[in-house]
């Protein structure tokens, strides 16, 4: 999933702002629930099941800016949207 983190990377580094931010957080979970998935094939639901758990990251990380930005569940807790 390598690939994946290489855009979340890219989009906090070249987009930056808050769309930088948010596609970097995305794509973080994404890479995260790929990487962690238990099967190495990845089929139309384990597609779907990681961009779930992406989408709920970027979610948590929404909420915790309001709240409290170290308790924020991916990589690029900085960069969430304040």
């Amino acid at each position: 999933m390598r690939d994946i983190s290489t855009i979340a990377e890219v989009a906090e580094e070249v987009m930056g702002g808050t769309s930088g931010s948010l596609y970097s957080i995305f794509f973080a979970g994404l890479a995260a629930a790929l990487g962690s998935s238990a099967s190495t094939d990845l089929t139309p639901e384990s597609w779907a099941a990681a961009l779930l758990i992406a989408l709920e990251n970027l979610y948590k990380c929404e909420q915790t800016s309001a709240l409290k930005l170290a308790d924020c569940p991916c990589r690029y807790a900085s960069q969430a949207p304040k």
